[in-house]
């Protein structure tokens, strides 16, 4: 099975992830999408 992010297949050796909310870098302040829509992320896969 190949896990699609906006219609894209991941590159081989990373994999997508899905997050509701992440914590800002520099404020600490967790965020959210405003269209409720969750943040994607391309990440490497060290399976």
């Amino acid at each position: 099975m190949i896990a699609l992010a906006n219609g894209r297949p991941a590159p081989k050796g990373y994999r997508w992830i899905s997050c509701k909310e992440v914590k800002h870098w520099r404020s600490g302040k967790m965020i959210r999408r405003k269209d409720g829509l969750p943040f994607r992320f391309l990440v490497c896969d060290k399976r």
